[in-house]
């Protein structure tokens, strides 16, 4: 928030990030998953795994279509951008 410029502007300052006419986007980063903002989010997920449930299965984007109807375990790594068509999928697969 403070290097955007969002933080500030509750107080009147308006000379730093978005309110220069920044993008706001180079701040907010809608476009990386998870897996993409923190590389060890991976590793610790699979390491807490209890594998006696059965595989966990990471969903690519590809997959969010072909294999929502396979039975498994599945985690899916989700961009913001892209949530609600996930949330589509992940409902599907439910039902």
């Amino acid at each position: 928030m403070i290097k955007s410029g969002i933080d500030g502007l509750s107080r009147g300052d308006k000379a730093e990030g978005i309110a220069l006419g920044k993008d706001i986007l180079k701040y907010v980063p809608l476009n990386l998953s998870p897996f993409d903002r923190s590389p060890f989010l991976r590793d610790w997920v699979m390491d807490w795994w209890d594998t006696g449930y059965g595989a966990l299965i990471e969903m690519t984007s590809e997959d969010w279509y072909d294999k929502t109807m396979n039975a498994g375990n599945f985690l899916w790594n989700v961009p913001p951008a892209t949530g609600e068509v996930v949330l589509t999928q992940l409902c599907i697969h439910k039902h």
